[in-house]
């Protein structure tokens, strides 16, 4: 069984309309008293993180409290590079490498 959903056929030869109904309180619905208005409405919504929510945003203000790059190693980095004294160790990077590519595999 299909039904095909169709807003302008089915929308077909009606008068649309306009303007607001008067907006009752659902005691008015029950009593049957359909003129009395909503006088007041209170919020009963509630929002409650998790315990992961929670510890992601300790983590957030935590990197954000901390310096984006250790300067004294960068400027390390940089002498020894302009030096030609930097030596890049290729099993050192290719362990990390793979060790990353594994960890991103298996999440």
């Amino acid at each position: 069984m299909s039904n095909k959903i169709d807003a302008y056929q089915s929308l077909a030869g009606r008068t649309p309309v306009t303007g607001r109904a008067p907006v009752k309180t659902a005691q008015a619905a029950v009593d049957g008293n359909s003129n009395k208005a909503v006088a007041s409405i209170t919020a009963t919504d509630s929002v409650s993180l998790t315990g992961d929510a929670v510890q992601l945003q300790k983590f957030e203000k935590t990197l954000s409290a901390s310096p984006a790059s250790n300067s004294g190693k960068v400027d390390q980095l940089r002498q020894a590079i302009s030096k030609g004294s930097y030596q890049v160790d290729a099993k050192a990077v290719a362990s990390k490498l793979s060790r990353f590519e594994f960890t991103l595999g298996n999440a």
